[in-house]
């Protein structure tokens, strides 16, 4: 029965069917099978999305909407390029610290590529870049969003392993550090290799302009990360507070966002969120349908004689990175959490290392083909064929894997920060 269930889910997938549908037909299948009413699945379904947490789920997009309609994108990007834009490549480094400013505020790399990106893009295209090189570098950088606070895919998580979000949030935020360390060590090689051109320096008029300009996005995530870890709101709340401060930004501060495209952004927002909650609920559903039929505890049987932590979460990346080129992330995070979940408590794993370490899996596969969405928003983005973005984002993939490896051999990497910040 689980292989007819794995099977019918598998070719529903292959055959381009919405994610959504796939879940649900091959639950109304077992169900359909084993004699169990049909009504099941729309309790599971409500169950699963009877949760407060969730509720940020919404107000993170909505304030990434409000991010790129209200100019606070552009503003990140002008106080990247007072800090690196003078460099060697500096238009390449501010593709990078732009998108670490630009996660302290929207947790979606998506919104990041698309946004942002069209800025970056755009720069870097004019100043001699290849379109190619500067698109990767995009969908490379964008990853960073969902890995440092706030974060969407860690909510989800936290919801499915009922593991707390803001010990979650906290443990991306050492990941997405070295993560652009790395990815602008890389740059910094490839530009003195490569001659790229530096940019124009600013003097100390135009960098404090910018800073000033900018202090309202450079202040967010210490809004945020302060909030959530001093007790004064939950990661819930947090949600909140964002959508507020872009509100306060983008329309009272700077003034770029009319009023009245506000309502078209909440009609956006709940679109894009029923999407999300059919998918969550059907999720749910097919994770009760592997758990009844015993997939936890097989994975238990084969995983739990090796003993060792490390070599489980080695092979669990590689499913991951496999799964990755050929499933879009949010449905492998919604099938195998519950599954995983049991497996790494009985091995000692902690439930916020293994959050981490799978979303960052899910990340590098946002910039491998052939499903990758990084690599169609920014090749879209600079006009050139996805081919060639393949290939110039493979380097930048590999400081990503690097990443991966060392916070998943140095569990301290993801766990420090949340057990100094949040003793209980």
């Amino acid at each position: 029965m689980l292989t007819f269930v794995l099977l019918g889910f598998l070719l529903l997938t292959v055959g381009n069917t919405y994610l959504g549908v796939a879940f649900g037909v091959s639950v109304v299948g077992w169900l359909l099978l084993k004699g169990v009413p049909l009504v099941i699945l729309g309790q599971k379904m409500m169950a699963s999305l009877d949760s407060f947490v969730l509720i940020a789920i919404p107000l993170f997009i909505f304030s990434a909407k409000l991010m790129n309609t209200g100019g606070i994108s552009d503003r990140i990007s002008e106080v990247a390029m007072a800090f690196v834009g003078r460099l060697r490549g500096g238009l390449a480094q501010v593709n990078i610290l732009g998108s670490l400013i630009f996660a302290g505020m929207s947790g979606s790399a998506v919104a990041d590529a698309a946004g942002l990106g069209a800025i970056e893009i755009k720069h870097a295209k004019a100043a001699g870049y290849q379109p190619e090189f500067a698109a990767a570098l995009t969908a490379a950088s964008a990853t960073i969003g969902p890995i440092m606070p706030p974060s969407v895919p860690m909510v989800l998580y936290g919801v499915l392993a009922e593991v707390s979000v803001g010990a979650l949030f906290l443990g991306g935020v050492v990941p997405a550090l070295l993560m652009t360390v790395l990815l602008m060590v890389w740059v910094a090689w490839v530009a003195r290799r490569e001659n790229l051109p530096r940019g124009e320096a600013m003097n100390v008029r135009q960098t404090t302009r910018a800073f000033v300009r900018g202090i309202g996005p450079l202040i967010a995530p210490v809004l945020l990360i302060g909030g959530i870890t001093s007790g004064v709101f939950t990661p819930t709340e947090a949600a909140v507070v964002a959508v507020l401060y872009c509100l306060f930004l983008s329309a009272g501060w700077y003034r770029e966002l009319p009023w009245r495209a506000v309502p078209r952004l909440m009609i956006e927002t709940v679109e894009e969120t029923g999407v999300i909650a059919f998918v969550l609920g059907s999720a749910a559903a097919m994770g009760w349908v592997l758990t009844t039929e015993g997939l936890p505890r097989m994975l238990s049987e084969w995983l739990l004689p090796l003993g060792s932590p490390l070599l489980v979460l080695l092979m669990l990346n590689v499913l991951l990175l496999a799964l990755g080129c050929v499933m879009e992330a949010g449905a492998i995070l919604l099938l195998l959490v519950p599954v995983f979940i049991p497996v790494a408590r009985q091995l000692g794993i902690d439930p916020v290392h293994l959050g981490v370490v799978m979303v960052f899996n899910l990340m590098i596969g946002l910039c491998t083909p052939p499903v990758g969405l990084n690599l169609f928003i920014v090749s879209k983005l600079a006009e050139t064929p996805i081919e060639k973005v393949t290939r110039a984002i493979l380097p930048m993939v590999a400081m990503l894997v690097i990443t991966l490896l060392l916070i998943t051999a140095f569990p301290e990497l993801v766990l420090a920060l949340p057990r100094w910040l949040l003793p209980n």
